[in-house]
């Protein structure tokens, strides 16, 4: 009888730990869609480039103008109230390059700068940090330093420039989720992206 005891209970503890195991792998997997998967599958707007934006002729609107410290005139791409985001290329020249420069606005100061082969640039604030793609190659940035970020883990939903029914779009939105390398938690953050592509200006 003793021994039928403690093969129960044994039996019982096996169960408790096959029961605990199994709560805390479904709670890992419901976190785990909530934050990784769910910013991939998140709606988002998109706007079409126009069938004339090419990156021979500079389609850029003048009232973007932005005189970007020591280096001329370039179109102010988004702004907060600190920083700007500045986007300056080389339209209808070979090799074509494209260069974003981060502005503090209060020094009149570049704080960093971007050098790209296209001028596929979008960009988007969420508080302090700034996210800057070249077409789907993201860069993080904090404004107050104009360091780069490097993020534990990152899963968002932009896709850059893409392709449907023969027309050119490119995102107007963004959902992020991300652990950064202090450990803090950005869970689903949604915010708008403005973008240049192809000579012309997206809002």
């Amino acid at each position: 009888m003793i021994s039928f005891m403690k093969a129960w209970q044994k039996a019982l503890s096996r169960k408790r730990i096959l029961l605990s195991g199994a709560a805390i792998l479904a709670l890992f997997s419901i976190l785990l869609g909530y934050f990784v998967v769910q910013p991939v599958l998140a709606h988002f707007g998109s706007v079409q480039v126009p069938s004339y934006c090419t990156t021979s002729v500079s389609h850029l609107p003048r009232s973007r103008d932005y005189i970007i410290p020591g280096e001329g005139r370039g179109t102010l791409l988004d702004e907060n109230t600190s920083t700007a985001v500045v986007v300056a290329a080389d339209y209808g020249k070979a090799p074509f390059l494209a260069h974003a420069y981060i502005i503090d606005k209060a020094s009149e100061r570049i704080i960093q700068t971007f050098d790209f082969h296209n001028d596929i640039v979008d960009a988007g604030f969420d508080g302090d940090t700034l996210y800057l793609f070249n077409d789907k190659l993201g860069y993080f940035v904090d404004t107050k330093s104009g360091a780069q970020l490097h993020n534990i883990l990152e899963t968002d939903n932009y896709r850059g420039l893409f392709e449907s029914n023969g027309n050119r779009f490119v995102q107007s939105d963004i959902t992020v989720s991300a652990i950064t390398s202090t450990w803090h938690l950005i869970v689903r953050h949604h915010f708008h992206m403005s973008s240049v592509a192809y000579g012309c200006y997206l809002p």
